[in-house]
């Protein structure tokens, strides 16, 4: 799925951290939760932080954080500075287990947790064994290693540390492989329907797209490409360990279950041309014709239809399937939030800013909310000429 998160990369627009975050008035030109701009010789892709208030005093401000999922390492530093103060934050991460968010706490809504958790352990535990001549970790802190890719880890760590009611597993290796167990609802061996225990070991089923996940397999083009262009992943930089990150988006299972292509992935924009020498003239040429395709594929005024505007046919179907049908996980979220008593100020929602022009239609009609600020962040910029 590492794939399909950057193929969103088309569904969504990122953000760039310029020191000045312009504030705009909400023109038409302005709407989309993107745009492109010309400035000083320079083509400029920029992403829009928007802050919605409602009328109802105790409902929370949502800003909705468009953003694209690759980029100049700056403007993910700026998303994060942003984040920093934030109470709640809703994101995606398509292909991630589901379920690992502690935004809603029914039973069934803990058990299906701890299961999604237990699927990711035993991935990681396959994958461990995989590299160990068979062998499993004597701990589950030994799953964790320096070159571990943010996210990985970050899910990882919320896995290990929840296993459904808010305690640790009880890993042990055994003679044949490991034991892992979870108390339920009740935190005492054994039990009926939410007291049930969770117990694995190394015959249990293990999920291949986690296991990817794990290999750190590198998707080819796809990081040649970023690597071309000076850009980096968001996963990067972005932590979603923190506690205040609720994941609000479907997993692997749901995403078949939409209807989602496997094979669904971003263009090759480098083909079999050999990287120029770095430093070279050559070099700096090359970045700024993929950075100036990179601007093209995601310039709103020319692919109208990633943001739901005028899609028709195959585009209006993928746009339904990647686009509106998580979206509803975001809102359903949202509303839930709103009918609660202790509920917080701020919410943000750190989304592909492909997402956001539907959320927003949403939030204006349905939730009767009103755009109050407009800002831009620069996700990259190149040479004009």
């Amino acid at each position: 799925m590492n794939q399909l998160l950057l193929t969103c990369t088309l569904l969504t627009l990122c953000w760039n951290p310029d020191p000045c975050l312009a504030t705009q008035d909400d023109t038409e030109a302005n709407r989309f939760p993107a745009r492109v701009i010309r400035e000083n010789g320079q083509v400029i892709l920029q992403s829009a932080i928007k802050t919605y208030v409602s009328d109802t005093a105790d409902d929370p401000v949502i800003v909705l954080l468009g953003n694209f999922h690759a980029g100049v390492p700056e403007y993910f530093e700026a998303i994060k500075e942003e984040l920093e103060s934030a109470e709640l934050v809703l994101f995606e991460a398509p292909g991630r287990p589901g379920h690992l968010s502690t935004l809603r706490d029914s039973d069934r809504q803990r058990a299906s947790r701890g299961k999604a958790a237990a699927k990711y352990i035993c991935s990681a535990l396959a994958n461990h064994a995989e590299q160990h001549e068979g062998k499993y970790p004597e701990r589950l802190e030994d799953l964790f290693h320096d070159e571990m890719e943010l996210p990985t880890r970050g899910f990882l760590q919320r896995a290990v540390s929840n296993s459904g009611w808010g305690e640790a597993w009880d890993y042990q290796k055994t003679e044949s492989g490991f034991s892992l167990l979870g108390l339920g609802a009740d935190q005492q061996p054994g039990g009926k329907k939410a007291d049930r225990d969770l117990k694995y070991d190394e015959g249990s089923k293990v999920v291949d797209s986690f296991v990817r996940m794990f290999r750190q397999t590198p998707e080819g083009r796809q990081n040649e490409a970023m690597t071309r262009m000076q850009f980096v992943d968001q996963g990067a930089i972005l932590d979603y360990s923190d506690p205040k990150f609720v994941l609000s988006d479907v997993d692997n299972i749901q995403m078949k279950s939409l209807g989602v292509p496997e094979n669904l992935g971003p263009p090759d924009m480098v083909g079999d041309s050999p990287r120029p020498e770095a430093g070279s003239e050559e070099e700096k040429l090359e970045k700024t014709k993929l950075r100036r395709r990179f601007i093209d594929m995601n310039d709103p005024e020319k692919v109208a239809w990633m943001y739901g505007v005028n899609a028709r046919g195959r585009n209006r179907q993928m746009f339904q399937l990647m686009v509106v049908t998580r979206n509803d996980f975001v809102v359903d979220d949202l509303k839930w939030l709103k009918k609660q008593v202790a509920k917080p100020d701020k919410v943000h929602v750190l989304y592909g800013a492909g997402h956001m022009l539907e959320i927003e239609t949403r939030l204006l009609g349905e939730f009767g909310y009103q755009l109050s600020e407009t800002r831009w962040l620069t996700v990259c910029e190149a040479d004009e000429e």
